[in-house]
């Protein structure tokens, strides 16, 4: 009788390696060189918006305006403002950096409510914010509490959709700016200057990766 021997090929099934969620950056974007003092192109990059984001953690929210450079000298205009604008459900929200001699002045979060257009828009203060001017890399990064935004709606990791709006920036003329009421508070800008970023994918999820470091 002949034998029959059967063998079983052993099959090993290894799972394939975790694929890391992609790091968000770069979530707005706008051409370089078309900022517009006096309303007609010029050269300055400290205007001059190419990209700006907006990240979370569990507990703080930074936003991020890049421009195309940031000058270690004094400026012949010493004075800019700088706006980051998202949507939170409906409302309209912003980070407000004003800027004097290369060094913030006051930083501030509002609500911005918009009438029939921009120009009978009206903004209402929530509170100062924290702000960093960083030269290297052409930044200026606001952060705050996500407890600031609680009369608005609730930020919640991982699920919370956040709309970027737009980035502004503008060179103020005047004097500088006073503080009052012991806080260094931000002053409307009076614009020679003028830069707007409102493209690219705009979309940012609480709690999603991010080349921004959150609270830097």
């Amino acid at each position: 009788m002949r034998g029959v021997i059967c063998c079983a090929a052993a099959v090993i099934v290894t799972a394939a390696p975790a694929v890391a969620a992609p790091v968000s950056c770069k979530l707005l974007v706008d051409d370089p060189n078309d900022e517009m003092p006096l309303g007609a192109p010029g050269d300055k990059p400290q205007l001059d918006v190419v990209s700006g984001d907006l990240a979370t953690s569990r507990t703080h929210m930074t936003t991020v305006v890049r421009v195309r450079g940031l000058s270690a000298d004094p400026l012949p205009v010493p004075g800019q403002s700088y706006e980051f604008m998202f949507f939170l459900g409906e409302q309209r929200i912003r980070t407000y950096v004003d800027v004097w001699e290369n060094k913030v002045h006051g930083a501030m979060l509002q609500a911005y409510d918009i009438g029939a257009s921009d120009s009978t828009a009206s903004t209402r203060d929530i509170g100062p914010i924290k702000a960093v001017v960083d030269q290297p890399r052409g930044e200026i990064r606001a952060t705050f509490p996500l407890s600031m935004l609680k009369d608005f709606m609730t930020v919640r990791h991982g699920r919370t959709v956040i709309r970027i709006r737009r980035a502004d920036t503008y060179e103020r003329e005047g004097a500088a700016p006073v503080s009052v009421a012991g806080h260094q508070s931000p002053v409307p800008a009076v614009g020679m200057g003028h830069d707007r970023g409102e493209s690219g994918k705009l979309l940012y999820r609480a709690g999603d990766r991010s080349c921004v470091v959150v609270g830097r």
